[in-house]
């Protein structure tokens, strides 16, 4: 599925308007399994080119109620994430795909002082 947004900034928060950015959201993860209780999925971190999209789409994860990070190692070109199976697959991909949209949007959006000052928040 891909959809196609708009990017801009206002003061300070990243908001989505009309066309000029696609985005196909399946390239960035993949299912690998499910077992009694779990659905697997494979993100791949290469579909982000920097430090700061991956600290901010692991961060986004780390805040979500439906998605568990199982590898959180940033310097890997793929980390696992898991939802419990008590979720829908719709609700997974919805959440997954918000998470990415996210990502990108702050990425076109911020200024490389803003996405500096929110990674130095994070280190404290």
């Amino acid at each position: 599925m891909t959809f196609t947004v708009g990017l801009f900034a206002q003061q300070k928060k990243a908001e989505i308007t009309k066309a000029n950015c696609e985005i196909n959201f399946k390239a960035y993860y993949k299912f690998i399994k499910s077992d009694a209780n779990n659905y697997f999925y494979e993100i791949d971190l290469g579909k982000f080119s920097t430090q700061f999209e991956k600290s901010y789409f692991m961060n986004q994860v780390y805040n979500n109620n439906v998605l568990v990070s199982i590898d959180s190692d940033l310097s890997k070109s793929k980390i696992q994430i898991m939802a419990n199976i008590f979720h829908s697959e719709k609700k997974i991909f919805e959440n997954l795909e918000s998470i990415i949209l996210n990502t990108e949007t702050a990425n076109s959006s911020f200024t490389q002082l803003e996405k500096q000052n929110w990674m130095n928040s994070k280190r404290k």
